[in-house]
């Protein structure tokens, strides 16, 4: 975490946001004078969280279920999928039956491990991690690098895979505060969740006039954004694998 500190320029409060194009909905029109909005990758933000450089933000849904007991969990928001999430893939050399060897996605937690329990509890694949791609059978891109990924031989979605044996969506991500900063600020709290609402009903209302590529409005109307009983049923069903 070296050098993180030059990243925010204000003081405490501060949200985090994955740097990538599937939060645009989440924060596009997201106002608040309350708090500083930042941007990592998921695994980072999740560093960010540990060390309190931020209370809260869209973060990785592994990470929340392993910490359930420090953060509120926003209601009916998420980064999910119902099928195809056009940006989280596992890339391989071979057909996915044949893959043993994997390698995670240095900047994913919860699409690392939707990926592993597929292959290793979906697929009964013995599957070994490995750190180097040339030494990989099959490797995880996410984010924008797998939306604009050049064509390879074997791509899989792990959005699409994960729908295909469970039918419940890929629940790739949540919004989540501190408990600590909710019971100190309560109305901070409430207020922000009713502004990730506006952004998020802003957003879709104004999608069609917006300046982004018709492939990228396609992508993101693809993605699902609420947390309802099937999101909620999808991370109930992850925290059990995770226990095992």
């Amino acid at each position: 975490m070296k050098g993180v500190k030059k990243l925010f320029k204000n003081p405490y409060p501060r949200i985090g946001k994955v740097a990538y194009i599937n939060t645009l909905p989440l924060f596009k029109f997201f106002r608040s004078e309350d708090f500083e909005v930042v941007e990592g990758s998921p695994k980072q933000l999740a560093q960010w969280l540990e060390k309190s450089y931020i209370i809260g933000g869209i973060i990785s849904s592994v990470y929340y279920l392993r910490n359930k007991d420090k953060f509120f969990l926003v209601p009916d928001i998420s980064i999910s999928s119902f099928g195809k999430a056009l940006s989280v893939l596992l890339v391989s050399c071979k057909p996915l039956e044949a893959i043993k060897r994997l390698k995670f996605s240095s900047e994913s937690i919860t699409s690392n491990f939707i990926a592993l329990t597929l292959l290793r509890h979906f697929y009964k694949k013995d599957i070994q991690i490995v750190e180097e791609e040339k030494k990989a059978d099959a490797y995880i891109v996410i984010g924008d690098k797998a939306l604009f990924l050049k064509e390879k031989k074997y791509v899989y979605d792990i959005g699409e895979l994960w729908y295909r044996f469970t039918k419940l969506p890929s629940v790739f991500a949540v919004f989540v505060i501190s408990k600590e900063f909710q019971n100190k600020f309560p109305e901070k709290v409430e207020k922000l969740i009713k502004n990730l609402h506006k952004a998020k009903k802003d957003f879709f209302k104004n999608l069609h006039q917006l300046k982004l590529p018709s492939d990228i409005k396609n992508y993101l109307t693809t993605l699902n954004y609420d947390l309802k009983n099937p999101h909620i049923q999808s991370l109930q069903l992850m925290e059990k694998f995770l226990k095992r």
